[in-house]
């Protein structure tokens, strides 16, 4: 975390450089500005699961988890909440995303079930730095703007294999782990017109101080309706690599989640 604090400090430090004044005044020019963003998510899972000793696979496209929720066999549910406050060149912000997901048929050759259920919870918190931003003179050409980002963020699985055989018999194991870990990133946004805007943001984090690895790459197509209120139209993909304990206390969750994203920006 420290390390990712230095390295925003070291970037708006060159920013300033760059355009020749780097006061506090100037940094923090400007009112404050607040965008509020909900979103739902339709994730689609890929990966495995393990639980002491035994493995449950995900391996779904879009298309498949479409079929399966048309056909009632899969449950899911997928949401997004973002808060941000800038002012200046400075940016606070938090995000919440929540996951429930439940494969609840699988069956293989010999008429065995696995369900795979798990909850995933994301509470991030962060800041950011505006690093530049170019921009031409004509209202209606394109600017394009970058920002650095650092933070943290505190995740809460309960990931569980349910396991039935073909005479009914059941296994059912489950775990419920947390942990925290620092993230460093970027965003740029492409202003095409006064109300088309194309913003694209990614990270990476854990780095074994929570998760051993987990990467994140979002990117949002915005049209403004009115003055306040933005819809949003996106995609995005989140990777999770975690792992602790080893027997029976072993734990792994190794997953890609992505898909398509729909929401709106309320701006004050």
């Amino acid at each position: 975390m420290v390390m990712a604090v230095c390295v925003l400090t070291l970037m708006g430090s060159w920013a300033s450089g760059q355009t020749g004044d780097g006061s506090a005044s100037s940094i923090l020019a400007g009112p404050w500005t607040f965008d509020v963003a909900p979103y739902l998510w339709l994730p689609v899972p890929s990966g495995t699961v393990t639980i002491g000793d035994r493995t449950a696979h995900l391996d779904h496209d879009l298309g498949d988890t479409l079929d399966l929720l048309w056909d009632g066999n899969f449950s899911v549910i997928g949401g997004m909440g973002r808060v941000e406050a800038r002012k200046g060149h400075l940016l606070f912000t938090t995000n919440v995303v929540y996951l429930h997901i439940d494969e609840q048929e699988k069956f293989n050759a010999l008429g065995v079930k696995t369900e795979v259920p798990f909850n995933y919870l994301n509470t991030e918190f962060g800041a950011g730095y505006r690093l530049a931003t170019w921009s031409s003179p004509a209202s209606l050409r394109p600017s394009v703007s970058v920002d650095a980002l650092a933070g943290g963020r505190y995740v809460s699985l309960q990931p569980g294999i349910t396991v039935t055989g073909p005479r009914g018999r059941e296994v059912d194991v489950e775990r419920d782990v947390d942990w925290l870990e620092p993230y460093i990133g970027g965003r740029g946004l492409l202003t095409l017109a006064e109300r088309f805007t194309v913003g694209v943001q990614g990270d990476i984090g854990g780095f074994g101080a929570g998760s051993q690895f987990t990467w994140n790459v979002e990117g949002v197509f915005l049209y403004r309706v009115a003055h306040v209120v933005s819809l949003g139209l996106g995609y995005r993909a989140l990777d999770v690599n975690y792992h602790r304990g080893s027997g029976a206390t072993r734990v792994k969750f190794d997953m890609l989640i992505h898909g398509p994203l729909l929401g709106a920006v309320f701006h004050f």
